[in-house]
């Protein structure tokens, strides 16, 4: 470029800078949406993260807590989940499905 060339949006070098700066708001906008901090090792989760991540309903995840099927922390309007709980406790309900029996094939 000399020093009276005209920048315009429709250059190679505009574009290719728009289009790395769109990657890195797209980067910014994923690991902020997707950050858990954690506290003394622990991440803690909300009630519409709990139930993305078990694909229920958020009254399915009410009646979790109310029948103390899932632990919880509850204060004032706020109840988190700690995610190592939810991992113990699909753990601990996991059923392992039967091996199928081979079939053998029938003598003609």
């Amino acid at each position: 470029m000399n020093d009276m060339e005209v920048i315009t949006k429709d250059m190679e070098e505009v574009k290719a800078y728009f289009e790395a700066l769109e990657r890195g708001t797209r980067y910014v906008d994923n690991v902020t949406a997707n950050f858990h901090p954690v506290m003394n090792g622990e991440v803690y989760l909300t009630g519409e993260e709990v139930c993305r991540i078990l694909h229920i309903t958020t009254r399915t995840l009410q009646d979790y807590r109310a029948q103390r099927i899932i632990p919880f922390i509850s204060l004032p309007g706020k109840t988190l989940y700690r995610q190592s709980d939810l991992l113990r406790m699909l753990e601990e309900n996991y059923v392992q499905m039967k091996q199928k029996s081979k079939r053998r094939k029938s003598p003609t």
